[in-house]
């Protein structure tokens, strides 16, 4: 079996290669879009606020304010359809800008 058979079809692969003037990458397979995204699993790219607010714009929030992360997911799930989820998650974790602290600080 041979590697990129090992992964799924729309992951793109680049093999890098290393010689005399250096590492050179070759694109092996580009990439496609998943032909069938989880929503689910697109959601735990939020942070818990993040989607408590998705409920909340959806009028969806009450009795879920101190619920954790799990049953805000199964909620949105319940009351969102998929591809406004990928929308919506994609939206949040652009606004969320340069977010990372600084680890050698």
């Amino acid at each position: 079996m041979r590697g990129q058979d090992l992964v799924p079809s729309w992951w793109g692969l680049v093999l890098a290669c290393g010689g005399a003037e250096g590492i050179t990458l070759e694109e092996v397979r580009p990439a496609a879009d998943n032909p069938s995204p989880s929503p689910g699993a697109t959601l735990q790219l939020l942070w818990r606020g993040e989607l408590l607010a998705l409920l909340e714009e959806a009028g969806e929030a009450r009795g879920l304010r101190s619920a954790g992360k799990a049953r805000l997911v199964a909620r949105l799930l319940e009351v969102l359809p998929g591809d406004v989820l990928r929308a919506r998650v994609r939206e949040a974790v652009c606004a969320r800008g340069d977010w990372r602290a600084d680890v050698n600080a």
